[in-house]
């Protein structure tokens, strides 16, 4: 990859008409899916692709009354201290997954713009800060959607019965169909019975002996769900046991079942044409400088929304090792994966002669271990909006 230094624009602002003293930058709302996921590390020397075995749950063919029989004396033809027994038999899936990468780097600075920029120092340490952020983002944005993907239970509330409703599975987009319905409490009430009858593991709190799962929803649909009527306000449940991952999202009560968590950027989508299209939060505009990110007003106003019901064991996030001395007299330097960003200066015999024009580069390779996806729900739900949280919304 060459990054081309021949035509750097200046990155730091100049002074001229004299500059306030404040410099700040507007930073993006944190949410909870970085301090969630599951984390490790890429096995090496394993090949591209690497199965999961997941051991199955497997029970004895017969649990009833039949597989009973009475005890008595023996007779000659047979023999009652030897009652035929049932076999177990063992059930295995494997599921394979691999590396992906991508990459983000500033723009070029040149060190002669520094010479007259106005507290460069400050500005640079903001554009840094900038930079961290959205590694951050990006990284939260690659957990969410891969949480969606893997996810074994993508459910549209299409129909008013939840064994009814369209579904889709793993590696499977959501059904083509709108939703016509908002996400309520008996509808997660359904879901949470199937996840305890499935002995899920994953939950973040217990209270009164039952397993808390956690809702990964907006600030709508939590307000929505608990204010749909008095008796449910009634339900609200506080717990000083809450999984410490989760304390500092202000998740401190579960309620029905479920810790709320809220993600100001849940996806949200329009739906056209018989598929459902992504609006995106942010959108840019034009700045005194360059194009900065705004909150998109179409996001505001979408009409459908994705809540998650979450387990961490739906997928384990696996970061690629460094690899640095291989053998045979090989040596590379350290690169980190994670999106750290890293100053580039690389010398060169055209447009980097001294070393004194550079950028910044982050590198991500990571890929998503699945493991128990069945745990896992994306629940795609109109959206409640502010004006008709207490009254009307389906």
């Amino acid at each position: 990859m060459s990054v081309p230094l021949n035509n750097v624009n200046n990155q730091l602002q100049q002074e001229a008409g004299r500059i306030g003293e404040m410099i700040s930058a507007k930073l993006i709302a944190t949410d909870p899916w970085n301090r969630l996921i599951k984390q490790d590390t890429f096995p090496a020397g394993m090949g591209e692709t690497i199965q999961t075995l997941v051991q199955e749950r497997s029970t004895v063919p017969d649990a009833g009354s039949t597989a009973w029989a009475d005890v008595g004396t023996n007779t000659g033809t047979g023999n009652s201290c030897s009652p035929t027994p049932q076999v177990v038999d063992f059930a295995r899936t494997l599921r394979s997954y691999n590396l992906q990468q991508a990459a983000i780097r500033s723009p070029g600075f040149c060190v002669n713009d520094l010479r007259t920029a106005w507290k460069a120092e400050e500005q640079l340490a903001g554009e840094v800060k900038v930079l961290k952020e959205n590694s951050q983002w990006f990284w939260s944005n690659r957990y969410r959607d891969e949480f969606s993907r893997l996810s074994g239970n993508k459910v549209v509330l299409d129909v008013a019965d939840s064994l009814a409703m369209s579904t889709s599975g793993t590696n499977q987009p959501f059904p083509s169909v709108a939703p016509l319905f908002a996400l309520d409490q008996g509808i997660l009430d359904q879901f949470y019975l199937d996840l305890s009858r499935d002995a899920a593991e994953g939950h973040y709190a217990m209270v009164d002996g039952e397993p808390q799962y956690a809702l990964i929803c907006s600030p709508e649909t939590s307000n929505y769900l608990k204010k749909q009527n008095a008796d449910i306000r009634q339900d609200l449940r506080f717990s000083s046991q809450v999984d410490e991952l989760i304390k500092p999202f202000g998740a401190a009560f579960s309620y029905s079942g479920f810790v709320h968590l809220v993600d100001r950027q849940t996806p949200r989508y329009d739906f056209v044409g018989g598929a459902f299209v992504r609006v995106p939060f942010f959108i840019t505009a034009p700045a005194s400088t360059g194009v900065k990110s705004v909150v998109n007003p179409a996001y505001r106003s979408a009409p459908y929304e994705v809540s998650f019901i979450y387990n961490p064991n739906v997928y384990t996030s696996r970061v690629a090792q460094v690899i640095t001395s291989p053998g045979s007299g090989l040596k590379f330097d350290p690169v980190n994966y994670r999106g750290e960003f890293t100053w580039i200066n690389n010398k060169d015999n055209i447009d980097n002669i001294l070393g004194i024009n550079g950028y910044f580069f982050a590198l991500f390779m990571q890929g998503s271990q699945v493991k128990r996806p069945e745990w896992g729900y994306a629940i795609m739900h109109q959206r409640c909006t502010p004006a008709t949280i207490y009254s009307t919304c389906s």
